[in-house]
């Protein structure tokens, strides 16, 4: 009887460990798994550029970073010369506002307006080319 006792203490250990086991390795893994992508994140917080078009498919990995460097050089520069464009053109648009009289700033205002309207509606309308292909009424498409 002892012995069924001991016995069966020991499996329920086995047992235990057993499955305790798997989700410590896992844990470990998961750790693993996190540490690699968090150093995978240090590794691309490096600023990266964009290729131009198809350059991707005829450079080097070197001359990529050579390139990306290159963007990141003027970067800051043409950041700050975006700012001072779109500081322009609301100082230009002001002035050619003030050319305006109240009444005409009103009526542009107005006008404006009813242009966005008329954009907005028109992107809420189907598309002609859904009406076309459904013609049928049986929501297929034709063609292709």
């Amino acid at each position: 009887m002892m012995q069924r006792q001991v016995l069966a203490s020991f499996v329920a250990v086995w047992a235990l460990v057993g499955l305790a086991f798997p989700a410590v390795a896992q844990q470990a893994d998961e750790k693993s798994a996190t540490e690699a992508k968090q150093e995978e994140k240090e590794v691309r917080a490096k600023p990266r550029g964009r290729l131009p078009a198809y350059f991707s498919k005829v450079v080097s990995e070197a001359q990529r970073e050579e390139i990306y460097r290159v963007q990141a050089a003027y970067a800051e520069r043409l950041d700050m010369l975006r700012k001072q464009i779109a500081e322009l053109i609301v100082k230009r648009d002001d002035e050619v506002s003030d050319v305006l009289t109240a009444e005409q700033r009103k009526r542009v205002a107005e006008l404006t307006e009813a242009a966005r309207a008329r954009r907005a509606a028109k992107q809420s309308e189907p598309k002609p080319d859904d009406a076309k292909d459904d013609a049928d009424g049986d929501g297929a498409k034709k063609g292709g």
